[in-house]
């Protein structure tokens, strides 16, 4: 297997191979036996199986196929005697030293490649993501302090999606938006599921007397404008197939629909990923009701020639290592 080309790459992932070093102890000189060294490729494929949980996904991003994916990881496991996955039929799962490994193998891999920067510039590196405004202001921005304060050196610009991903002069380095409008050549992490929850609030819930679907009779539904079938579809699921309603607010984005609801203005259906921090921090009560699942998801999406770009690197691994597991 050849490695892929591009300096800042191929020296990066040198530092796979030192995931015994502890931070913040000065490094001693190198007596290491280089033979005993694993290879670049076979820890390349390592810290991709390990990030994605599977041979296949790893696979498609480093271009190989999966077979050659499942040989490094083995010989890897070989030369150093130790089980990294448990394989299955259907799936492999890291065990708990492979679990270990990679976060060792991630983290210094992300710092290499932030001190690269550093070293090549006085200036913070831009990392430019074309974020939905609602995803930004409500699930985006919230999180963001922790990345700053771990990568200073990187600077975040959010702006809205665009396409454009020229090699050259380009608008986004990544987006963050609805899988359904992403080109199917682009890389896609999946974030959460576009389901959507009634919402409002305590004081409005209770004032009016809501708990379940068939409450909302006479009730004032919020709505985003671009969705406005999503109201009936919520209603089917919920038992009420023939349910005909007028009392609609309408607003242009979701920001807009959920500000409504924390101002005691109605009920809201929205997807449950944009409110998930005002429902843990009891500002939106959820009605008693099933989900509308329309098949949809938020994803971190780029194209192929920004997958190694070190920001956006280091982000997505941010990104990904902080979210839930899958049920």
């Amino acid at each position: 297997m050849s490695a892929p080309t591009g300096t800042t790459l191929d020296v990066a992932r040198l530092c796979y191979c030192f995931p015994m070093i502890e931070h913040p102890k000065p490094l001693l000189p190198l007596t290491v036996n280089r033979k005993r060294l694993p290879s670049m490729g076979a820890m390349t494929a390592f810290e991709a199986a390990a990030r994605l949980g599977s041979f296949t996904e790893a696979a498609k991003e480093l271009h190989l196929t999966q077979g050659a994916v499942s040989r490094q990881v083995k010989a890897l496991e070989d030369q150093i005697q130790v089980q990294l996955f448990k394989r299955t039929a259907q799936r492999i799962e890291l065990t708990d030293i492979g679990r270990s490994i990679a976060v060792q193998v991630r983290s210094i891999l992300d710092q290499f490649l932030v001190a690269m920067e550093q070293a090549s510039t006085s200036e913070p590196t831009a990392l430019v993501l074309g974020v939905l405004p609602a995803l930004a202001s409500r699930w985006l921005i919230p999180r963001l302090s922790s990345f700053t304060d771990e990568h200073p050196n990187i600077a975040i610009q959010l702006t809205r999606p665009s396409m454009d991903f020229a090699t050259t002069q380009t608008p986004c380095d990544a987006i963050l938006m609805v899988d359904s409008e992403i080109q199917p050549e682009m890389i896609s992490h999946k974030i959460g599921s576009e389901n959507f929850i009634a919402v409002g609030s305590p004081q409005w819930i209770a004032d009016h007397h809501v708990r379940t679907a068939r409450d909302l009779a006479d009730k004032r539904l919020l709505v985003e404008a671009a969705r406005p079938e999503i109201w009936n579809k919520w209603f089917v699921v919920n038992g009420m197939p023939q349910h005909v309603h007028t009392s609609y607010m309408r607003f242009d984005y979701f920001d807009m629909v959920i500000a409504a609801a924390l101002n005691h203005l109605g009920i809201a259906l929205v997807p449950r990923l944009l409110v998930e921090s005002d429902i843990a921090a009891g500002r939106l009560q959820p009605l008693d009701s099933q989900p509308l699942s329309v098949g949809t998801s938020y994803v971190l999406s780029y194209p192929p020639h920004k997958a190694q770009f070190p920001p956006l690197f280091v982000f997505r691994n941010w990104l990904l290592s902080g979210l839930p597991e899958p049920a």
